[in-house]
C-alpha cells in the first residue's frame, strides 16, 4: 500500500505573517514553494474556481495567474491527462481558519468536494475540493492544533503544503533525497 508523506512542509514559515501578494521566503538554503503550473481546459472556469477560493487574478507575461497567499497558480491552456490524485504529487494543501464554513461557500458555488471529515494529523476538519480538471486541493483548518499553525489573522486562506504518494520502499530514499537537497521538514506519513 501506497505511503503519504508531506516533504514539502512550510511549518518553519508559518509564524511568518504574510501579506496578500506576498510568497513566502525561502528557507535557509533558499528554498520556496512559490508557484505551480497547471495545465487547464477552460482558462475562464479555472479562474472561477480560484476566485471562490480566495484568488486574486493577475497576468504574468501574458499568462493568466491566480494569486494566493504563498502561491502562483499558472494556467495554461491545454488537454491535462487527468487530475493529480493517485499520481506521485497526490494534492496541494491550503490552511483556512475554519473548514465548516469554506465548504459551506464552494458548496454554494457548486464546487465539486469531498465532504469534511477528521485529519489522521490532529483531529481538526480537513476536507478536499476539485478544479473542473480534477486537480485534487486539500483544505485542513489552521486553529492552532500541531502540526498547523493558527492562521494570520488578516488571512482566509493559504498555501501550507504538497503532498506526494510513493511506494512504501521508496519512501525513505526520496524523503532523504529532499530534506538533503532542500532543507525541508518531513512531515508525519499517514497510510493513504
Amino acid at each position: 500500500m501506497k505511503r503519504l508523506i508531506s516533504v514539502l512542509s512550510f511549518i518553519a514559515l508559518w509564524p511568518l505573517t504574510p501579506t496578500w501578494a506576498q510568497l513566502y521566503p525561502p528557507n535557509e538554503t533558499g528554498v520556496s514553494m512559490g508557484h505551480w503550473g497547471t495545465i487547464v481546459r477552460d482558462v475562464d472556469a479555472a479562474k472561477k474556481f480560484w476566485i471562490v477560493l480566495g484568488a486574486k487574478p493577475i497576468k504574468i507575461d501574458e499568462t493568466d495567474v491566480m494569486e494566493l497567499p504563498g502561491v502562483l497558480i499558472f494556467l495554461t491552456p491545454g488537454t491535462p491527462i487527468g487530475g493529480n490524485e493517485e499520481t506521485a504529487l497526490g494534492h496541494f494543501g491550503f490552511g483556512v481558519p475554519s473548514v465548516q464554513k469554506a465548504f459551506e461557500k464552494f458548496k454554494a458555488a457548486g464546487l465539486k468536494i469531498r465532504e469534511p471529515r477528521k485529519s489522521p494529523l490532529n483531529g481538526q476538519d480537513m476536507g478536499n475540493v476539485f478544479t473542473l480538471d480534477n486537480l485534487n486541493v486539500e483544505i485542513t483548518e489552521e486553529a492552532g492544533v500541531a502540526p498547523y499553525p493558527v492562521i494570520a489573522p488578516n488571512l482566509t486562506i493559504e498555501s501550507t503544503h504538497a503532498h506526494f504518494f510513493v511506494p512504501e520502499s521508496s519512501q525513505k530514499e526520496i524523503a532523504d533525497w529532499y530534506i538533503k537537497r532542500s532543507a525541508l521538514s518531513p512531515g508525519a506519513a499517514a497510510t493513504s
